[in-house]
């Protein structure tokens, strides 16, 4: 979109553009220095082989009043930009030019960078923002409190639990608790052991280790480490029914039925 203003700083090779943010030069000064037609430097930036996201970046039009009240284009451009353009301007003449404006736009970058950093003023809605996010900050950590300490218990700890010991933790019947974990893909049986599959052992929650039987024989066996207690609690904590053994029906309020007897006369 372009919008109207006036030139500033035309003196200068380089300024900094409205919002402080990028180190620019001008088209209008471009021309003036290298001693070309404004137009003609406005067709070359157009010109320019760059992609779209570059040109973007890198140059701004606008539009600017002269002095009689005519509204012409201008065209500012980054270090980057100006580079792009100069490529294409020759001669001896235009290549002392090019160095003076690389000089300046360096001279300007070592200006800004010595420029102490302006502290930023907070609004009181952006203050309060800031005090809602806190609150709502240590309420959370005040939530968590129970089951980071939780964690932590687990974490602490460098033993591994068998299932056995995990269903326990879980709050789950063992053998309930190997059948849910069969049907949910965390573990398959193969030669009367269960094993995980590869994808819990990769993020932590099961170690596979060969035991020794005696006489040299050796089995794999499985373990559930504190990270994986962790993990099998949080998913079938909440939803032990369908891990443990399930209640038979009640037969309160239900009345026998009467069972006929037949008896000889």
């Amino acid at each position: 979109m372009q919008k109207t203003t006036r030139p500033t700083e035309v003196n200068d090779l380089v300024v900094m553009s409205n919002d402080g943010q990028k180190i620019i030069t001008m088209s209008l000064k471009v021309a003036e220095v290298f001693g070309k037609q404004h137009y003609n430097v406005i067709r070359d930036i157009e010109a320019l082989d760059c992609s779209e996201d570059f040109r973007l970046r890198n140059f701004s039009r606008f539009n600017y009043v002269t002095i009689r009240g005519e509204t012409k284009p201008m065209v500012e451009m980054t270090r980057d930009g100006f580079t792009l353009l100069a490529t294409g301007f020759t001669g001896t003449t235009a290549l002392q030019f090019k160095k003076q404006y690389i000089a300046a736009f360096k001279a300007m970058e070592a200006k800004l960078q010595r420029r102490p950093v302006q502290p930023r003023l907070i609004t009181t809605q952006q203050l309060l923002v800031l005090a809602l996010s806190v609150i709502e900050l240590t309420q959370l950590k005040a939530e968590a409190k129970p089951k980071v300490a939780y964690y932590d218990n687990y974490a602490s700890r460098t033993g591994l639990f068998s299932l056995t010991d995990a269903a326990k933790h879980v709050g789950a019947k063992p053998r309930k608790f190997t059948t849910q974990l069969r049907k949910d893909k965390l573990i398959y049986g193969q030669d009367g052991i269960d094993i995980p599959f590869q994808k819990y052992v990769d993020k932590g929650f099961f170690e596979v280790s060969m035991r020794n039987n005696g006489g040299g024989n050796y089995r794999e066996q499985t373990r559930v480490t504190a990270k994986g207690v962790l993990y099998l609690a949080d998913r079938y904590g909440k939803s032990r029914q369908q891990v443990d053994s399930k209640k038979q029906p009640t037969t309160a309020g239900v009345k026998p039925k009467l069972r006929l007897i037949k008896t000889s006369v």
